[in-house]
């Protein structure tokens, strides 16, 4: 299907292959186009390929469903692409799925579902969506999932702008046997906001590529200069049955997760599988913000409050690994970071590396096992701050985890703490290199009250008593400090 608006010739076999130098506008309405295979014997289905200026789809649909494989879906518009309370859809068994090709300027999708379904031992098909500038889904989904022993397709995104609200998603996932499908975006900046909320239920918009049987999840790819997680927003690799979840590797140049927004690649199934490993490098900065539940006055992270990065086994199995690279790391509102098991398996393990200021304001950074304890070990910041917050690397039936601080300077509130212990192992370690110690109050006043001066050697050494970041004195003097450091 092609709309026209120029001279030029047209390939009746691939109307993409063209010399027209203008396309029209194609509106589909209340309608419906089908290209199943009439008989589940017969073969694969046929393919749609439609090519405009502007397509507009309204309360439609259009599938291809063949037991024995599809062909492809291809839609193209050089200007506008809008889904609005319609479907895309493509379903294979036995033959392997096409794929479903949407490219524009910009593409909307409100209230509209591309699916591409495997429910049998062929492989699902896969998704590609390009836009130049942005693409925007609000309560939309976008959706490559497995029913059965095939694999689920994988989704791939190009676009400048890439916007999610309202629970929209997308989504590669895996109710079978067959394991998950990849995901991999490619964008400017990424926004993901909020969620839907129907019989009580929230639905989250989000990023998953999750496994809810016995397949295992596969790996979210995601590149951009800017990802915002806001509002029960999420990116997730999670497993609820045997198998494993799936990897994270996200790189930026900013990262905000806040409100409640989270990136979770756990195991909550009840099998052996592992918690997926997210690795995140952000060139700039990374912050992190929960929200609180019923009782705002709740200081430990733990119950009743969400938001933060996970790789938690609930059962069995082990917890995966986080390792996260950036400039700046602020945690606060009680954020967290967190690596796990509360079943039989081992947590994973925790490395932060910080080239700048790295800040826990009422958040944590916990490892915690019923048997052994991960590490945590955080590099190379040249100013770590903690007030009100924990550094957990506990266990309770084996030992507990080992915590290494590498940092320029070390500052710890008297009501924060750190802790590498075991309940009925082994503790672990607890080493800070490089440590600044915030005197306590009333030090200088009871140690520096006669003059240093008069019994010092050259030899010796000495205390210098100066103004910090223009800290006035008698505040320094009492160990007051965070209040002075506005992020």
């Amino acid at each position: 299907m092609i709309s026209v608006a120029s001279h030029g010739e047209v390939m009746r076999s691939d109307v993409t292959k063209n010399t027209l130098t203008q396309f029209g506008e194609i509106t589909m309405e209340e309608g419906r186009l089908d290209v199943n295979a009439e008989m589940p014997t017969d073969g694969k289905s046929g393919s749609v390929v439609i090519l405009g200026g502007q397509f507009f789809m309204d309360n439609s649909k259009i599938q291809t469903l063949g037991d024995a494989g599809t062909g492809d879906i291809k839609i193209v518009s050089t200007e506008q692409l809008q889904v609005v309370d319609s479907s895309i859809e493509m379903k294979n068994k036995l033959g392997n799925g096409g794929k479903i090709v949407l490219h524009g300027q910009n593409i909307e999708l409100d209230g509209g579902e591309i699916i591409s379904q495997s429910i049998g031992q062929g492989q699902g098909g896969s998704i590609e969506m390009k836009a130049t500038n942005a693409v925007n889904m609000d309560t939309s989904t976008l959706m490559a999932v497995t029913f059965d022993d095939g694999n689920s397709g994988d989704i791939n995104i190009e676009v400048n702008d890439l916007a999610l609200t309202n629970g929209a998603q997308i989504n590669a996932s895996s109710d079978g046997n067959g394991k998950s499908g990849t995901i991999t975006i490619n964008a400017e900046t990424i926004n993901i906001n909020g969620y839907h909320e129907e019989n009580g239920t929230k639905n989250p918009s989000g990023i998953a590529s999750s496994a809810f049987s016995n397949g295992n999840g596969n790996t979210i790819y995601i590149s951009a200069h800017s990802l915002n997680l806001d509002n029960w927003a999420t990116i997730q690799t999670l497993t609820k049955g045997e198998g494993n979840a799936g990897d994270i590797s996200i790189n930026v140049h900013d990262l905000r997760i806040t409100n409640g927004a989270d990136i979770d690649a756990s195991n909550e199934g009840t099998g052996d599988g592992k918690g997926g490993n997210i690795k995140i490098t952000a060139m700039n900065s990374v912050l992190i913000t929960a929200q609180f539940g019923e009782d705002e006055s709740k200081f430990v992270v733990k119950e009743g409050f969400l938001g933060g990065i996970f790789s938690i086994a609930n059962n069995h199995g082990e917890g995966g690994n986080i390792e996260l690279t950036t400039r700046e790391l602020i945690l606060r509102n009680s954020g967290v970071i967190s690596v796990g098991s509360e079943g039989t398996g081992d947590a994973g393990n925790m490395t932060l590396n910080v080239g700048g200021k790295l800040n826990l304001d009422n958040a944590a950074i916990l490892t915690k096992s019923q048997q052994v304890g991960g590490d945590i070990s955080i590099k190379n910041p040249d100013f770590f701050t903690v007030n009100k917050s924990q550094i957990l690397a506990n266990a309770i039936n084996k030992d507990g985890g080992n915590i290494r601080i590498i940092a320029e300077q070390f500052i710890k509130s008297s009501d924060s703490f750190l802790d590498a212990s075991s309940e009925l192992g082994i503790d672990g370690s607890v080493h800070i290199g490089d440590e600044l110690v915030v005197l306590p109050r009333h030090f200088l006043r009871a140690r520096l009250q006669k003059q240093c001066a008069t019994i010092l050697r050259e030899d010796k050494s000495h205390f210098v008593r100066v103004n910090w970041l223009g800290v006035p004195r008698d505040e320094l003097e009492g160990g007051v400090l965070g209040s002075h450091h506005d992020l």
